[in-house]
C-alpha cells in the first residue's frame, strides 16, 4: 500500500530497546483494546463513580494533522513508539518513510529539510516531513520523543522495529474504507476529577498518558485504567469516554486516523 509522500521516517542507530517488557502484538479486529498494562501484582482500580455524558475540565488543542491520498497497509493498527534522540550536537540522516506523527516530550529536535528547517520543543507535535531529512539535537541535553504511527500487522517496518513500542491498539477491521484519510493528534489536560465529553470517532484512535492516572470507558462495565507512559486503543465507531481519577490534573495525547468520508467526531448523550 502506497504511504504518504508527506511522511518520513523515524529510526537511531542508537536507540536503548533493552530492559522493558515485550509489548503484546496488536488484537485481532474483535476491537478489544491492547497496550501497556498496569503490572498484575496491583489491586484492580475503583472505577471513577457517576455516568455523566458531558465534559468537565477539560482542555484540547490540536498539535498536528496529516492527510493521505489513499489508506495506509491493507489491515494497519496504531501505536506509539518511544525514541530516545541523538546526543547534544549529533546528527542522522532518516532512509525510509512512515506515516507517523511526532511528539517531543523533552528537549529540541530538529529537522533539516531541503524546504527548510523545523524545530520542536517539548509539548510541540509535527507531521513527519518529505525526505530528505537530517535530525540533529540543537540542545544541551539528549531529548525524548514518540512516534504516533501506523503500522501493518505482521510487517512492522525496521524503523519502527529500532524503537520501543510502549502501546498498540487493534487491528483495524476490513475492509478499510477506500478514499483520503486524515490523522491528527491532539493534547488534553483534565483538571482533577475531569472528563472528556461521551463520544464516538469515525475512524480508529490511541490515548496515550503523559502525566496522571485516567480511566477510559469504552462501554457499560468496561473499565481501562491507564498511568504515565502507558496507552489503550479505541475501534472505529466504539463510544469513548476518558476520566481523570485523581485530584491533580492529568496530560494526555489522542491519535486519531480517519477516512475523511466518515465524520470525524460524535457527541454522544450517555455516558459508555
Amino acid at each position: 500500500m502506497r504511504q504518504a509522500a508527506r511522511t518520513f521516517a523515524i529510526i537511531f542507530a542508537a536507540i536503548a530497546c533493552s530492559g522493558g517488557a515485550t509489548t503484546p502484538s496488536p488484537a485481532a479486529s474483535s476491537g478489544a483494546a491492547i497496550s501497556s498494562a498496569s503490572p498484575s501484582s496491583e489491586p484492580s482500580p475503583t472505577p471513577v463513580p457517576g455516568s455523566d455524558a458531558t465534559a468537565k475540565g477539560v482542555t484540547r488543542a490540536t498539535l498536528a494533522t496529516e492527510g493521505f491520498a489513499a489508506r495506509q497497509h491493507a489491515q494497519p493498527f496504531l501505536g506509539v513508539w518511544e525514541a530516545s534522540s541523538l546526543s547534544p550536537g549529533g546528527s542522522f540522516v532518516h532512509p525510509q518513510t512512515i506515516p507517523a506523527v511526532g511528539y517531543v516530550a523533552e528537549g529540541t529536535v530538529r529537522w533539516t529539510t531541503p524546504s527548510g528547517v523545523i524545530d520542536l520543543k517539548a509539548g510541540e507535535a509535527s507531521g513527519l516531513p518529505q525526505l530528505p531529512v537530517t535530525e540533529t539535537n540543537p540542545g544541551t541535553a539528549a531529548t525524548l520523543w514518540y512516534a504516533f504511527a501506523i503500522a501493518e500487522t505482521g510487517l512492522e517496518s525496521t524503523t519502527l522495529a529500532a524503537m520501543r513500542r510502549v502501546a498498540a491498539g487493534p487491528r483495524l477491521p476490513l475492509p478499510q474504507p477506500d478514499g483520503s484519510y486524515t490523522i491528527r493528534l491532539d493534547s488534553i489536560t483534565l483538571e482533577g476529577g475531569g472528563r472528556t465529553a461521551s463520544q464516538s470517532h469515525g475512524g480508529a484512535e490511541m490515548i496515550f498518558v503523559l502525566d496522571g492516572q485516567v480511566e477510559v470507558r469504552r462501554a457499560s462495565d468496561s473499565h481501562d485504567f491507564r498511568g504515565p507512559k502507558q496507552g489503550t486503543g479505541v475501534a472505529p465507531g466504539a463510544a469513548v469516554q476518558v476520566l481523570n481519577r485523581t485530584s491533580t490534573p492529568a496530560r494526555l495525547l489522542e491519535f486519531f486516523y480517519t477516512p475523511d468520508a466518515l465524520t470525524f467526531e460524535t457527541t454522544l448523550t450517555t455516558s459508555p
